[in-house]
């Protein structure tokens, strides 16, 4: 059953005022007033805490069930937040060093997609009609697809390389996905490899024609496969570990 809490905490001002010649057995009005006071604060715990049918059970916690009601609950509901410290939830005897970050990757809806602008290493974008990258960060993982599609003003003028949304976890040069070039007035497609060159940095190599013809191994240039001509598009996807 629920309990009642009382409507305020016990405030009363008749304690009782003792001079120095009372004794506690003469009149016996200091033990009335202090009798009346404590029985009042323990029947206000006793409402609290309750009694009979509810009573403290083990592993009940006294819920509120409604204003100015409470009952222990062996199953409770918790409708607002729950903060629990980290390193101090247990689950069974074992301690859950997850981070909630981490715990929320096990959920696809807490995770999405960051939709960015690519930063390039001697490649300007100009009027590019297309250029982005979007990523998205699952553990340690991160997963990247990016593109650009060249405009009248867009300009190559050297080895093109990329730089990884998130920084990656570098110790050497590490494959990290396919790369295509479409060279539209060529009618060709190249493709090749995404390599991570520096925590900083990806590098693309071995692009070549899809029949078998490779055009260059040094590094996507400015004149290695074709004249960059506007509609040309350059995409791909990397996968890495993050730093």
């Amino acid at each position: 059953m629920a309990t009642n809490f009382p409507g305020s905490l016990d405030t009363s001002t008749q304690q009782p005022t003792i001079a120095s010649s009372d004794e506690m057995d003469d009149s016996g009005k200091e033990h009335d007033v202090v009798h009346t006071n404590h029985s009042g604060a323990i029947i206000a715990l006793e409402t609290k805490l309750g009694s009979t049918d509810s009573n403290p059970s083990s592993g009940a916690v006294l819920m509120g069930t409604g204003s100015g009601t409470s009952a222990w609950d062996a199953t409770p509901t918790f409708t607002g937040d729950v903060t629990i410290p980290d390193g101090d939830l247990i689950l069974g005897s074992t301690a859950v060093t997850s981070t909630a970050a981490e715990l929320n990757i096990l959920d696809g809806s807490g995770t999405s997609w960051t939709e960015g602008t690519p930063s390039w290493t001697n490649l300007d974008p100009g009027n590019a009609t297309a250029n982005t990258i979007r990523h998205i960060v699952i553990g340690k993982v991160c997963v990247a697809q990016f593109k650009i599609t060249h405009g009248s003003s867009t300009n190559v003028t050297g080895t093109v390389s990329l730089a990884p949304p998130v920084n990656a976890d570098y110790s050497h040069w590490q494959m990290a996905g396919n790369a295509w070039f479409h060279d539209t007035s060529g009618g060709k497609l190249y493709q090749g490899q995404c390599v991570i060159t520096s925590s900083t940095k990806v590098s693309f190599y071995g692009i070549y024609h899809g029949v078998g013809t490779y055009s260059y191994s040094g590094g996507l240039g400015a004149t290695n496969i074709a004249t960059w001509n506007t509609g040309d598009s350059f995409t791909g996807q990397i996968v890495y570990r993050v730093a």
